[in-house]
């Protein structure tokens, strides 16, 4: 708890004013986040060009993570999973709503029915969650000066359009 409490600058006495557990304070962590997922999937599902709008919204994420330092209240949450299978499933539910809204925007992307864009995409989804985090956590941190930041900022973006590209030529050829 201490941990957690010391990632959000605050004490952990005042987590307890409002919540009775760490797994009730990392419930209404998941709680939030999906809700701002859901929110931002629907601007990119409504979006002219799905793939621009996704890159752009991933990058805001990043930025904002970097500046709030989400980074390191989620790396606490991670290792907390690892030890607390209610934390572990709580993560999971997590991953598996924006793996879910993901493979949405594929098939959006790629006009292929959802059903179809989920089976054949699920991986694709996993692994830009997987990146998002990691740059999320590393980012925010908050010891790289801005160069550092730049660049890693870059070669994140450049990595996920490159895996959305993937998804776009893999259900091309499929088609044709």
């Amino acid at each position: 708890m201490k941990d957690l409490a010391g990632a959000a600058g605050m004490s952990a006495g005042n987590f307890y004013r409002y919540f009775s557990s760490k797994d009730a304070i990392i419930e209404a962590m998941v709680a939030h986040d999906l809700t701002e997922v859901d929110g931002a999937m629907r601007v990119v599902l409504g979006a002219g060009d799905p793939r621009e709008t996704l890159l752009a919204a991933l990058a805001e994420r990043i930025d904002d993570a970097a500046c709030r330092s989400d980074g390191a209240i989620w790396a606490e949450i991670e290792a907390a999973a690892i030890r607390r299978p209610a934390v572990r499933q709580s993560l999971e539910r997590l991953e598996a709503t924006i793996a879910r809204s993901i493979t949405r925007v594929f098939a959006r992307m790629s006009g292929l029915p959802e059903a179809e864009a989920h089976s054949r995409f699920q991986a694709h989804a996993q692994l830009l969650i997987v990146i998002v985090k990691g740059a999320t956590v590393q980012l925010g941190r908050g010891h790289e000066d801005a160069a550092d930041h730049a660049e890693l900022r870059r070669l994140v973006l450049r990595t996920v359009g490159q895996l959305l590209d993937d998804v776009a030529t893999t259900a091309r050829k499929t088609t044709e």
